[in-house]
């Protein structure tokens, strides 16, 4: 299984092992059983992709999950580790101002969800403030109402 194993980078290594894993335990069970349909059924798979499979198997290429195209990410390790730091101290108490931080000092824009997303796997707790639903006069009055304000002093309204 070693060489089925072996890492590309961009791909998270735990789930790279078990994806190799398990398409080494399908083409192992077909070898053992011989009937592609039946295994395929078994393994939620269509036969195309188990034939696929025990292909790669064969000639030894990597078994596990392809690296996803995409653009290279903005942030570095040690970037993110400064982000961490920015968020870190109390004058920068919200993404948004530790993202305008993280230009300032590096140059880079980086949007509010980038930054709230480097600091929360980081530990810190952030809320996210939501602005207050328009207020409508038929709000108004149930939340009035609710707040036991819509009763005069003579019982009627």
């Amino acid at each position: 299984m070693g060489r089925a194993c072996q890492r590309k980078p961009g791909v998270n290594e735990r789930a790279d092992a078990w994806a190799a894993r398990y398409r080494l335990a399908a083409v192992a069970v077909l070898e053992a059983v011989g009937d592609i349909n039946l295994v395929a059924a078994c393994f939620n798979v269509h036969r195309s992709t188990l034939s696929r499979w025990a292909s790669k198997s064969a000639a030894g290429e990597h078994m596990g999950n392809a690296p996803i195209p995409g653009r290279p990410r903005k942030l570095t390790a040690e970037m993110e580790a400064a982000m961490r730091k920015i968020g870190g101290r109390r004058e920068t108490g919200s993404a948004t101002l530790a993202a305008r931080a993280f230009e300032q000092q590096f140059g880079i824009r980086i949007s509010k969800a980038s930054a709230l997303r480097v600091l929360t796997s980081g530990g810190h707790a952030f809320r996210v403030f939501r602005p207050a639903p328009k207020l409508t006069p038929s709000r108004f009055l149930a939340d009035w109402r609710s707040r036991g304000c819509g009763a005069m002093k003579n019982g009627t309204r």
